[in-house]
């Protein structure tokens, strides 16, 4: 990051919001703060993207930051509720640049390049499915096919592809090496721009 001048920050791990992307549990904290800010919520951070976007608003340029985080009912053989993140912006940057930064950053590290896929590409690959394209029923019918409870997700449809790719789609990728997957549906595309 220093060979590339990309400034390191460090932002509060402290929000005084929980995070709105519905997959993600904010870890409610308590604090003893004085009398005049008592019974405030407060949470620790899921992620350090809201504060680091408020820096690059603010004209920070590019930046980076190695935190802990912090997510709540994530614990498991592949989720712990805490975990150390890599977060870095680049002004003027697209996706596919980023991913080519990340792909030379791990190269550095002695890993190797990831290969590149759209999500419709992998997701039509392993499920026979357009994600753009089919409706909800197909999508619960072949939830409900896979054993998984695709009642349950109602007509989200954001959920529905989310389960659908967790189950069937992800547990495919990355075997030969690192993978990006890009070009999300636009359901699923969380404080990110819309194409």
């Amino acid at each position: 990051m220093e060979e590339r001048d990309i400034l390191e920050v460090e932002t509060p791990l402290l929000d005084g919001a929980a995070n709105p992307d519905p997959v993600i549990n904010s870890l409610e904290v308590t604090v003893n703060f004085p009398d005049a800010l008592r019974g405030r919520r407060h949470f620790l951070h899921t992620s350090p993207e809201f504060a680091m976007k408020r820096l690059l608003a603010a004209g920070a340029g590019p930046i980076y930051q190695i935190c802990k985080v912090f997510r709540d009912n994530e614990c498991g053989r592949l989720h712990q509720p805490e975990f150390t993140m890599l977060e870095w912006y680049r002004p003027g940057f697209d996706h596919h640049d980023l991913m080519r930064e990340v792909g030379e950053l791990l190269l550095s590290l002695g890993g190797q390049a990831p290969d590149k896929a759209p999500y419709a590409e992998v997701f039509r690959d392993h499920t026979g499915l357009d994600p753009h394209m089919a409706g909800l029923a197909q999508l619960r019918a072949h939830g409900t096919a896979l054993g998984l409870d695709a009642a349950g997700a109602g007509s989200d449809r954001s959920l529905l592809l989310d389960l659908i790719f967790s189950h069937q789609v992800a547990p495919q990728l990355g075997r030969q090496g690192p993978q990006f997957i890009y070009d999300y549906p636009a359901c699923q595309a969380a404080l990110a721009r819309v194409r």
